[in-house]
């Protein structure tokens, strides 16, 4: 819902949106392609239980294809094994996610998921003051701690869809250099 500046860096994140605007797009991946309006507070009780508030679930219903989601699984899982976001873990369970630093460092976040759960993570500033962070630092750190602690006595499970480049003739995997630097 926050208004984004249409060119062509949007794709990459030139637009500010709140952290919890942010986490919800990650949502329809978790979930096999469904929309979510993303709310803070889900249930609201007194001490002996009752119940005063109820979340109810509410979204657009199917936003990003089956088929997508699946490529996009694959990819924000590569993105864990062998990008900045390596030092994310949670045992037993398959991840996936996007470490973001905004520029000079004003911003360090990482947004992760697994089938049960989506989770973002922001560390920065309020007065917009340069920090020594980066997202596939500290905030991975932090998102796997909550999310091993959120994810006790749960049975894994792996995200929607299977997906490998293989599956789509169309794309060809890139070259990759050898130890001169020179494409193989």
């Amino acid at each position: 819902s926050s208004p984004l500046e249409a060119v062509p860096s949007v794709a990459l994140g030139t637009s500010t949106v709140s952290l919890l605007e942010l986490t919800q797009g990650y949502v329809p991946f978790a979930n096999g392609g469904q929309g979510v309006i993303a709310n803070i507070i889900s249930k609201i009780t007194t001490t002996d239980g009752k119940v005063l508030y109820q979340n109810t679930a509410a979204g657009p219903g199917q936003v990003v294809s089956p088929e997508n989601v699946a490529m996009m699984n694959d990819m924000l899982s590569n993105a864990l094994e062998i990008g900045t976001g390596k030092r994310a873990k949670l045992d037993g369970w398959q991840i996936a996610g996007k470490t973001g630093t905004s520029q000079k460092a004003r911003d360090a976040l990482f947004v992760g998921y697994t089938s049960r759960m989506v989770t973002g993570v922001w560390l920065g500033n309020d007065d917009d003051a340069p920090t020594k962070l980066f997202g596939g630092t500290m905030p991975v750190e932090l998102w796997s701690e909550v999310m091993a602690k959120a994810h006790e006595g749960l049975a894994p499970a792996p995200l929607p869809g299977n997906y490998t480049i293989t599956d789509n003739p169309d794309l060809q995997p890139m070259e990759q250099p050898n130890a001169n630097g020179a494409p193989t």
